[in-house]
C-alpha cells in the first residue's frame, strides 16, 4: 500500500476512491429505478408453473369435471411424447361440486402449494373463486363454464368456451327460420349458466317476433308436467330446455317425450355428454344442440382423438378439447413467462385464430372467446353434425 501512495499520491489515491463509489451508487440507482419487464422470462430447467385444478370430480357435475380432466392428462401426456418442454406442473382436488368447496381448495392450491393458476369447472364454481384468485393476481381457468358473467369478472380470469349469448342467439335465429314462433323455456333455477342461455334467447327471439315463456324448474328434482301441459294445449312449437347440468337435462327430456309432447326439441352444450345419453336414453332422439363442435381439422387432431377414444372409451366431448387446448395455450405461456401471471394474461391476450381441439380460438379483452358454433342433432345415442335444409 506505501507503494502506491507513493507513485500516485494520497490525494489520488482518495479522488479515485470517490470515483469509483459515484460510479458504483449511479449503477445501483439504475437497476434500482428501472421499470421492470413483465413481457418474457428465461425458464430454468426445473422451474415449472403450477396449476391448481380444483375440478367436479363427483357430484352433479362430475361429467364435466372428469371430462376436463381426461383433456389435461392427455394434454400434458401429448406434450411429453413430443419431446416439447413440459413447463407446468397440474396438481388435482375434487371440489363435489359445491362451489364453496372449490374457494376452500382454490385456497389452499395458492397458499400451500405456490399455484399461480387455477382451472375449475362451471359458472358457479368460477364465480365463487374469482375474488380469491383475484386477491393473489391468479389466473383463474375455465374450459366450460357456461355464464357470461365470467367474462370481465376480473383482470385475469379467462374462459375458453363460446358465450352463451352466441349459443342463446343461434337456437333462436334456427327456431324462428323453422317458422316456430312459439317456444317454451324450461330453466334450471339453481344454477348461473341457464340464467344467462335464457336471458339471452328471450331478447333475441323478442326481436325478431318470436314469443317465449319461461319456467323454471328445481335442478335436483325437475318436475315439468305442468307447464308441459299447458305448452301443448296453447299449441307451442319448440321447447329449449335450459339445463344446469346433463343429469337434470336428461330428466326434462325424458318427461317431454312421456308427455307427448310431438314438437322440436332444443338445448345447449350442457346436454352434450355422455351420462346425458346414458339417462335419457331413448327419449334423446332427435334432440337439437348449439355448440362449438371438436374441430376434426385442427393440428394432429385425428391421432389426438384416436388416443382419447382408446385411453377412455369415447369420442372426445367439448369439454376435454377445451381443457386440452387450455393446457396447450398454459404450457407454452409458462415456457417464456414462468410464474408472472401480468406476462401469462398478455399472453393469452395475444391469442388469435388458435387452431384448437375445440374450435379455433380467440381470446377478448374480457377474457372470453369467439368460436364457430354449430347445430348438432342426437342420433342413435350421440351428437352429430345436423344439416340444414
Amino acid at each position: 500500500m506505501g507503494g502506491l501512495v507513493g507513485v500516485f499520491g494520497k490525494d489520488s489515491l482518495v479522488i479515485g476512491g470517490l470515483v469509483i463509489l459515484v460510479i458504483l451508487i449511479i449503477l445501483g440507482a439504475v437497476l434500482f429505478f428501472a421499470p421492470p419487464s413483465i413481457a418474457f422470462f428465461s425458464a430454468t430447467q426445473d422451474s415449472k408453473l403450477v396449476v391448481g385444478a380444483s375440478l367436479a370430480l363427483t357430484g352433479k357435475a362430475a361429467s364435466y369435471g372428469v371430462d376436463i380432466q381426461n383433456g389435461i392428462n392427455l394434454a400434458l401426456e401429448t406434450i411429453t411424447e413430443r419431446g416439447d418442454k413440459l413447463n407446468i406442473q397440474v396438481l388435482y382436488d375434487d371440489t363435489a361440486s359445491i362451489p364453496q368447496t372449490a374457494v376452500t381448495s382454490a385456497q389452499k392450491f395458492l397458499q400451500v402449494d405456490g399455484a399461480n393458476v387455477i382451472i375449475a369447472t362451471g359458472a358457479d364454481e368460477v364465480l365463487a373463486i374469482v375474488p380469491v384468485t383475484e386477491e393473489q393476481k391468479a389466473i383463474l381457468f375455465t374450459p366450460i363454464g357456461g355464464s357470461d358473467k365470467i367474462d370481465g369478472s376480473g383482470k385475469y380470469v379467462f374462459r375458453n368456451r363460446e358465450p352463451s349469448k352466441l349459443t342463446a342467439y343461434t337456437l333462436a335465429e334456427f327456431l324462428f327460420k323453422k317458422h316456430l314462433s312459439k317456444v317454451l323455456l324450461l330453466v334450471g333455477k339453481s344454477s348461473a349458466s341457464p340464467a344467462s342461455y335464457a336471458q339471452s334467447f328471450t331478447e333475441k327471439f323478442s326481436s325478431l317476433g318470436g314469443l317465449s315463456e319461461n319456467y323454471y324448474y328445481d335442478e335436483a328434482s325437475p318436475d315439468v308436467r305442468i307447464a308441459l301441459t299447458k305448452a301443448k294445449d296453447n299449441n307451442t312449437g319448440a321447447i329449449y330446455v335450459v339445463a344446469g347440468k346433463d343429469k337434470d337435462g336428461a330428466d326434462v327430456v325424458r318427461q317431454i317425450k312421456e308427455m307427448g309432447f310431438s314438437g322440436l326439441v332444443v338445448g345447449g352444450p350442457a346436454l352434450d355428454t355422455t351420462k346425458f345419453f346414458e339417462s335419457a336414453r331413448e327419449a334423446s332422439e332427435g334432440v337439437i344442440i348449439a355448440v362449438a363442435p371438436v374441430d376434426t381439422s385442427a393440428p394432429n387432431a385425428k391421432n389426438v382423438l384416436a388416443e382419447y377414444k382408446s385411453k377412455y372409451g369415447g369420442d372426445m366431448p367439448f369439454a376435454a378439447a377445451n381443457a386440452y387446448d387450455m393446457i396447450m395455450l398454459l404450457n407454452s405461456a409458462a415456457g417464456k413467462c414462468v410464474e408472472n401471471t401480468d406476462c401469462i394474461r398478455e399472453y393469452l391476450l395475444s391469442v388469435k385464430d388458435y387452431p384448437g381441439l375445440g374450435g379455433k380460438t380467440t381470446f377478448n379483452s374480457s377474457g372470453g372467446v369467439t368460436k364457430p358454433l354449430a347445430l348438432k342433432v342426437a342420433k342413435d345415442g350421440k351428437f352429430v353434425l345436423y344439416k340444414l335444409g
